[in-house]
């Protein structure tokens, strides 16, 4: 897993549950910010721990990339695709339609967004996520809804009045360094945008989510919950510590740094499936992977096949036991996670959540640590539905 820094380009918030996959470090850091926390819960504050700001992820779509390109000097607008190699970076409504318009859901909110957008000043980058538009709003009894992804948000109609655009801007990107194409974004690098865009921040036409988080004000909670949590938490934090401490040594280090990208990918296959994380489920896994990759070669479809699977399958056979500790750390992790966003979405927060008409809690929240983002997500619930859902 790639550690995500301020001086990196954020694309995608590695999940927390992806430390387990890293290194011992990685894991040790993961142990640091569960003890700290608690101790953040049983303080009602985050003075003396490491713990620096908090965001809540709000489930919006799509995904969108806007401001004044560098290279260009010039408004654009596109989705994550303007990260790809091979750049979609829309200039015009006649770009939208050459980039992206085999797929008629997306270039019509692009479209949508461009006129809206196109009409203020940027100076700066930023990525956000849709969270509505005028056609996608319910408005009923004076309470507006709407749902942009898995989760319906709801607030008093009277703040979203006269908006044609409701979004989510949590990104601001700048450049570092420079580069011969003239479309890329590559060299750029993004930090949490933790206030408005200066640009918009006057604009009546444009509803913008505060993503920042009070987290000192869900820390003061009632004595009686406090209790509850932390005691709930010091227990499966205890679970996991020993699980982790198994997990930290040499020769399972080893393997799980080969095996990375893999265990995330299987990870991620769970979760849609509604699967158990276990080891003959990733040995399967794995065996699948190796055929496909062999088909593949036999048919010249890839020139080399660089998996580990070929040398890897037979060491996977011999690895259970270090593969049960891996999966039964993950099972541990999973059971703090949801304690610690019940815990957090229990505060106070500017939208209510429904999915379903059940009242839910957000789909997650980022935390800031050692400089660090982390991102909780409740996986099992939410991340099931996303991965499933093929709205674009």
């Amino acid at each position: 897993m790639s550690k995500i820094t301020d001086t990196q380009l954020i694309k995608h918030l590695s999940h927390i549950d992806e430390l387990l996959y890293s290194t011992n470090d990685d894991r040790k850091q993961l142990l640091k910010f569960c003890n700290q926390i608690i101790y953040a819960i049983e303080k009602q504050n985050i003075e003396d721990t490491n713990i620096t700001e908090l965001t809540t992820k709000i489930d919006g779509s799509v995904s969108i990339v806007f401001g004044l390109h560098p290279q260009q000097q010039k408004f654009f607008i596109g989705s994550k695709s303007v990260f790809n190699k091979t750049p979609k970076v829309n200039f015009s409504v006649d770009d939208i339609y050459v980039n992206h318009g085999k797929s008629a859901g997306l270039a019509k909110t692009l479209i949508y967004l461009f006129e809206i957008l196109s009409k203020y000043k940027f100076t700066n980058v930023y990525q956000a996520d849709l969270i509505f538009t005028p056609e996608t709003l319910e408005i009923k009894n004076g309470i507006a809804k709407f749902t942009p992804n898995t989760i319906t948000y709801s607030l008093p109609a009277e703040v979203v009045k006269g908006k044609k655009v409701g979004m989510s801007v949590h990104t601001i990107y700048r450049v570092s360094g420079s580069t011969t194409d003239e479309l890329s974004l590559n060299h750029m690098v993004s930090s949490q945008l933790l206030t408005k865009p200066k640009e918009l921040q006057t604009a009546k036409d444009v509803y913008l989510v505060t993503t920042q988080t009070n987290i000192d004000s869900i820390l003061k909670t009632d004595k009686i919950r406090q209790n509850f949590y932390v005691k709930e938490l010091k227990n499966e934090l205890s679970k996991l510590t020993s699980a982790v401490n198994a997990v930290n040594n040499k020769n399972i280090e080893e393997l799980i740094i080969n095996l990375n990208s893999f265990l995330v990918s299987y990870s991620n296959q769970c979760i849609r499936t509604g699967a158990e994380h276990n080891t003959q489920g990733f040995i399967l896994y794995m065996k699948t992977k190796a055929t496909t990759a062999n088909e593949k070669l036999k048919r010249g479809r890839i020139e080399n096949f660089d998996y580990v699977q070929t040398e890897q399958y037979g060491l996977l056979q011999t690895h259970t036991r270090e593969l049960n500790t891996i999966f039964g750390t993950q099972e541990g992790l999973t059971k703090f996670k949801t304690l610690l966003l019940a815990f957090f979405n229990h505060g106070k927060h500017e939208f209510k959540t429904h999915y379903k008409d059940e009242d839910t809690g957000h789909e997650g929240f980022v935390f800031r640590f050692d400089d660090k983002l982390l991102k909780l997500v409740d996986r099992p619930r939410f991340s099931k539905l996303n991965f499933n859902n093929d709205r674009f």
